[in-house]
């Protein structure tokens, strides 16, 4: 399916593939040229502590969930509940596939291709770390993930 669009007076075509379920306006293929869009946990240490480190390395457009408008992108709240959700080059990614994404573009093409590698055991690591914030490991990543971004800002 294409769908049309205008950007800087010039007309052009946009495919939009089935992972690609949101609506893109001239703002959107600007941004989406230059940045990837991170939907996340707004409320979540361990989400926000890893969206800072991440940002360290790879320039991204952050998301709160409880904030943006999800329907921009044609996701819903309960979607973004569940899991992370990264829109990169009109392709929508969530969960470990958007963790090995995220970590690639970063640079960290060795752990990405791991966590690639591992699939269900990678799905299954994401979605006990998503409902096990409390525990005591996840809060040690957070704070692994908060001193590092800190030393990195000094």
């Amino acid at each position: 399916m294409k769908s049309r669009w205008i950007y800087a007076g010039r007309e052009g075509d946009l495919a939009l593939t089935s992972q690609a379920r949101f609506t893109l306006t001239c703002d959107d293929v600007r941004m989406s040229a230059e940045l990837t869009a991170v939907i996340y946990d707004g409320e979540c240490d361990f989400c926000m502590a890893s969206l800072g480190w991440l940002r360290m390395k790879l320039d991204v457009k952050a998301i709160s969930f409880h904030e943006g408008n999800l329907e921009k992108y044609g996701l819903t709240k309960a979607e973004c509940e569940k899991e992370v959700i990264v829109l990169h080059q009109g392709r929508r990614y969530s969960g470990a596939d958007a963790i090995a994404l995220l970590l690639s573009l970063r640079g960290n093409r060795l752990l990405s291709g791991f966590i690639r590698a591992l699939g269900p055991i990678s799905r299954f690591g994401y979605r006990w770390i998503a409902g096990h914030r409390g525990s005591w490991i996840v809060k040690a990543m957070t704070k692994f993930f908060l001193w590092q971004t800190n030393r990195h800002n000094e």
